[in-house]
């Protein structure tokens, strides 16, 4: 439902500041073309940037009609919001949603741009940063709940200690791992049960590249720029805002894109990526899973070796032919 009917405006040149204000809020910002294609939560309040759907509407022959019944169809909190110069068109197109103008203060905390929910940061649970027992907890569950595949189970564990401790040292940044293996054979089992440890009550965070195409894998990963249709954050942005887990599962990597190996190198390296919105995300202490239908002979043909180099620990499920990059 719509909060008010208030058009909110904003400088074009200070996109990316109001982006990163109302990401810090615990806001979401996005244009009214995406709002089909998203995961909305019900604790969020949305702004819907109507500056490409006013250009539209401007346009001869165009109706308001199916934008209108459509906005009165939004069963979420939202606000509206534009850039400055579209306004007055948009409130003489939209006037039964929209009766005033207001400028957006990116930095003013007036009551007519907050939430009506608590701020609250979100604090994220990291492997990095469990205590003795409940490391111990951990591998006791994974030993338990996955079935199978001692060596591993073994392996990991010591990559879970070794990460932990390198962390302290802040050497390592994020611990990698590259599952291979046929379906069924517990690739994504091994991501669930540390998920639910971590964030027994949240959502895995999980790309699965099966169902990107590669021409726009980085671009829906990641956002595209703006000016694009349907320019906004993308997939892995908005799923680790969204959780307090510090996992993300990548499903099918192996039909990721060159694009896509070069990102995920540089965030191994970095740990820490900016999405195409300008906001930076942090990712130390977090497990990455790789997880793919490839052999080992498959996995070096596909896989360069700049980024093979960078993942921690590569298994087989299969065979359990499993090694761990070599530290200096």
């Amino acid at each position: 439902m719509q909060l008010d009917r208030i058009l909110y405006t904003y400088s074009e040149s200070l996109f990316l500041d109001l982006k990163k204000h109302l990401f810090e809020k615990g806001n979401e910002l996005f244009s009214f073309s995406r709002l089909e294609s998203l995961n909305l939560d019900e604790d969020t309040l949305y702004f819907i940037d109507i500056t490409s759907l006013t250009t539209t509407l401007s346009n001869p022959g165009q109706s308001t009609y199916n934008a209108e019944k459509f906005l009165d169809t939004l069963n979420f909190e939202y606000r509206l919001i534009i850039e400055e110069p579209k306004a007055e068109t948009a409130m003489r197109l939209l006037k039964f949603h929209i009766d005033a103008i207001e400028k957006f203060e990116l930095f003013s905390e007036t009551e007519t741009i907050k939430s009506n929910k608590e701020d609250m940061k979100i604090h994220k649970k990291l492997i990095s940063n469990l205590s003795d027992s409940e490391t111990s907890n951990l591998l006791i569950r994974l030993h338990e709940n996955l079935i199978g595949h001692r060596i591993l189970k073994d392996r990991l564990s010591e990559e879970i200690r070794k990460f932990q401790f390198f962390r302290k040292l802040n050497e390592d940044k994020i611990l990698s791992l590259f599952l291979m293996g046929k379906s069924g054979v517990g690739k994504t089992e091994i991501a669930r049960i540390l998920h639910d440890f971590l964030d027994p009550d949240g959502k895995l965070i999980k790309i699965n590249f099966g169902n990107y195409s590669s021409k726009d894998a980085l671009n829906n990963l990641i956002g595209s720029p703006r000016g694009y249709i349907g320019s906004e954050t993308g997939e892995l942005s908005e799923k680790i805002k969204k959780s307090q887990s510090g996992l993300i599962l990548i499903d099918e990597f192996e039909k990721a894109d060159e694009k896509v190996f070069h990102f995920f190198l540089e965030l191994l390296e970095d740990g820490k990526f900016t999405d195409a919105q300008g906001v930076e995300y942090n990712l130390e202490g977090y497990i990455i899973i790789f997880t793919s239908n490839l052999d080992a002979n498959g996995f070096e043909k596909i896989i360069f070796p700049e980024l093979i180099s960078r993942i921690t620990y590569i298994c087989e499920l299969e065979t359990l032919n499993c090694y761990s990059s070599v530290k200096n």
